[in-house]
């Protein structure tokens, strides 16, 4: 999953909540979740580097 495909995720589960398959959000948070956590590390390094400059 990329990242403009997580955020488009999380915008389906924020507005469309109702309407949201369950399997699907299930399969996505077992089979994805690695890149939401490569995206936090990521994030995490470019702010570390931010800081220190």
């Amino acid at each position: 999953m990329k990242l403009e495909e997580a955020v488009g995720f999380r915008n389906i589960l924020a507005h469309r909540y109702g309407d949201v398959d369950q399997k699907v959000v299930f399969d996505v948070l077992q089979d994805d979740l690695q890149w939401f956590e490569r995206f936090q590390q990521e994030l995490a390094q470019w702010f570390q580097k931010q800081s220190s400059t």
